[in-house]
């Protein structure tokens, strides 16, 4: 069973999973100003898009595992479409030379 019905190969569905985890642990070093001033200045909020690491200098490190865990669904979730989005314009693309190159051939 290459395909899971939806024109997405496990190997697409994996490499989008994986790509999308590694970029929400590379946020994870990236301040979120999301919350603006409404909190406490010397608490520092990293992740994007929900803050899911917590840096509080008086507590320590905190982590939110539901965010952490929504945010590699929704990084997953963009590779994905753009992985897609790249096959169908390849797939155009080629369509197109290959009709070009018949139209050429029939002159």
């Amino acid at each position: 069973m290459s395909g899971l019905g939806f024109g997405v190969s496990w190997r697409v569905l994996v490499f989008a999973v994986a790509v999308g985890v590694c970029i929400n642990l590379v946020t994870g070093f990236v301040e979120n100003s999301w919350f603006g001033k409404a909190t406490i200045p010397e608490i520092k909020y990293y992740g994007y898009p929900f803050s899911w690491r917590i840096s509080d200098p008086f507590v320590g490190e905190s982590y939110d595992y539901l965010k952490l865990f929504t945010d590699s669904l929704f990084w997953a979730v963009i590779v994905l479409l753009v992985v897609l989005l790249a096959k169908k314009l390849a797939r155009k693309s080629a369509n197109i030379a290959t009709n070009t190159t018949n139209s050429n051939m029939l002159q």
